[in-house]
């Protein structure tokens, strides 16, 4: 059993780096598109149907396929103050906790809803109504639902993870003790 949870952490770890790597290539689309839509609108006095809303398409994807990486990486946001002032054992405890208790129950239903509302907008062929141009919500719903799968995929890894550590510190203290 140890060796199947080991692979579906080296898995889950590897693919949260993959995407959180590759996403950040989307900051250039943002750009290049914010920089076309102000020059088209300012310059060539012809704004696009389709920059704001792009831009906030690919702004929702990078963020959303942001968070698995940042989880794995250990750049969330926390009360380090508190959190680092404890010894690694209490703070393993408390990461355990709040993801048996807060974050894998959150994201499961994070999960299941954002799954059925893709699914739902592919059923009826979903569209934005914030423009003129009406594009799709289906492929932009689908993104939203992979990131926080992958958000959830990555909080049990990383419980998994903890729990080892915390186990790591009992024995590493038991054995101090006995010394």
């Amino acid at each position: 059993m140890g060796k199947l949870l080991d692979e579906f952490v080296l898995i889950v770890n590897n693919l949260s780096e993959k995407v959180g790597g590759s996403i950040k290539w989307v900051s250039f689309g943002l750009v290049g598109i914010g920089v076309y839509e102000v020059f088209a609108r300012f310059v060539l006095n012809s704004p696009t149907e389709w920059g704001y809303e792009l831009l906030q398409m690919f702004g929702a994807s990078m963020y959303v396929l942001s968070w698995a990486y940042l989880h794995y990486t250990d750049h969330h946001v926390k009360i380090g103050i508190f959190y680092d002032a404890l010894p690694e054992s209490a703070r393993k405890i408390i990461d355990i906790l709040c993801a048996i208790f807060l974050h894998i129950p959150l994201m499961g239903a994070l999960s299941y809803v954002s799954f059925k509302r893709m699914w739902r907008s592919w059923e009826i062929g979903e569209k934005s109504i914030e423009t003129t141009w009406y594009p799709p919500l289906g492929p932009l719903k689908t993104i939203i639902f992979i990131g926080i799968l992958l958000f959830t995929l990555q909080t049990i890894s990383r419980l998994i993870t903890d729990i080892k550590k915390l186990i790591k510190c009992q024995r590493k203290k038991k054995s101090q003790e006995a010394t």
